[in-house]
């Protein structure tokens, strides 16, 4: 699938039918509300703990903070509550009236663009922060999209992107449906194997590195997931033992995160 429109539309779509945490936070709240909100957050805290530090260290900086894919608003809300200038973009409009209302309802101030991650509509050198987990893979032009989270920097802003990295489930779906590749590319492989969307990429240290060749101080990462992986799947919890020796976490890991300054 070659046209950048099109897939993009697909994942507009897609990602507004399948919002992360909307059901988990419709569980104990099926109406939109505060409680609704709370425990959106909440969730995402407890299955996905290893955001909580990378925001903190974002948010050191105390300044403007752009959050690309914001979803349902649960982390830009944890920079908000954190004193940091929020603004959220996201290419579904649901998703972003959904965050503006967990906003309004939590009593925070912030702002959401409804947009695409590889032409923010905003000017160059404004933000002392860029925040993407989970996201930029997701594009069809992820390069266009980090040079675009590098132009809307300050001198001296610094970004956390999370991509999927070549990890286990990598090997995983080479060693099962490699024969595919004679057929189909890499992407569609991974796409129809791996978390079903419209387009999904997994980069590897080598791959990523490319990317960020116009920031300076980069630091790679990597973990592994919490909701659906390895801690709750008890098909897999050898694995998360394994996973506890670091120089096996950073070969099969499934999550590669990029810390940069401009």
């Amino acid at each position: 699938m070659n046209n950048k429109k099109q897939v993009k539309g697909l994942n507009k779509e897609h990602w507004s039918k399948n919002v992360p945490g909307l059901e988990q936070g419709k569980t104990e709240s099926p109406e939109i509300n505060k409680d609704f909100f709370k425990n959106v957050d909440r969730y995402r805290v407890a299955n996905e703990p290893y955001v909580v530090p990378l925001i903190k260290e974002l948010s050191g900086s105390k300044g403007r903070v752009l959050e690309v894919g914001c979803g349902l608003g649960a982390d830009l809300r944890n920079f908000a509550e954190r004193g940091m200038s929020a603004v959220g973009l996201d290419l579904s409009f649901d998703n972003v009236r959904l965050t503006k209302s967990g906003f309004n309802y939590c009593g925070l101030t912030g702002s959401m663009v409804n947009s695409d991650a590889e032409n923010l509509p905003f000017k160059d050198n404004c933000f002392d922060a860029y925040y993407s987990f989970g996201v930029l893979h997701h594009t069809p032009d992820t390069s266009k999209a980090v040079d675009e989270a590098y132009r809307v920097l300050k001198n001296g802003g610094k970004c956390t992107i999370m991509l999927y990295h070549k990890g286990y489930a990598y090997l995983y779906i080479n060693l099962r449906f490699g024969f595919k590749r004679l057929f189909i590319s890499e992407e569609k492989l991974i796409s129809e194997h791996y978390d079903f969307t419209p387009l999904s990429k997994m980069f590897s240290r080598k791959d990523a590195t490319p990317l960020f060749k116009k920031f300076k101080k980069i630091d790679f990462e990597v973990t592994t997931f919490a909701y659906g992986g390895v801690d709750v799947n008890s098909k897999l919890k050898w694995l998360h033992r394994l996973l506890g020796n670091k120089f096996l976490m950073n070969r099969l890991g499934q999550f590669l995160v990029i810390k940069a300054e401009k």
